[in-house]
């Protein structure tokens, strides 16, 4: 909100949808920031990849984030996916190298190049570490 237009949509849910190969579902992220516009306005999703993916880790849900999400987004075409752990007061964030994902575990903040002057604050959602 504080850099107008750097974004065009952000999508939560059901809100936003992300078709992948030889799949007849597709993916309803946490949260998709797309920074171009859509390409078809009346169905976007058919061709429209979000520059970042944010996951929220649940319960029961590891296995599908860290790996299935992790290979889908990165042949949808995906910049940056961000796993936020919860339950390991962590943060994952992978970033398009190729064909493949360069990790990074951010300690305290992550800034993305992608979003100038937006900071993930880890300290501020999880709380220091003991």
């Amino acid at each position: 909100m504080a850099h107008p237009g750097v974004t065009s949509y952000l999508g939560t849910g059901d809100r936003c949808a992300l078709r992948l190969a030889g799949m007849q579902s597709e993916r309803h992220p946490d949260l998709a920031i797309y920074l171009s516009p859509a390409p078809d306005p009346v169905n976007p999703w058919e061709r429209w990849v979000p520059d970042i993916v944010i996951e929220v880790v649940s319960e029961g849900g590891e296995k599908r984030d860290y790996e299935e999400k992790r290979r889908e987004y990165l042949a949808a075409g995906v910049r940056e996916y961000w796993i936020i752990d919860p339950a390991k007061r962590a943060a994952l964030i992978l970033l398009r190298a190729g064909d493949v994902w360069q990790e990074r575990r951010p300690a305290e903040t992550y800034e993305t190049t992608l979003l100038p002057g937006m900071s993930l604050d880890l300290v501020r959602l999880f709380g220091r570490t003991p």
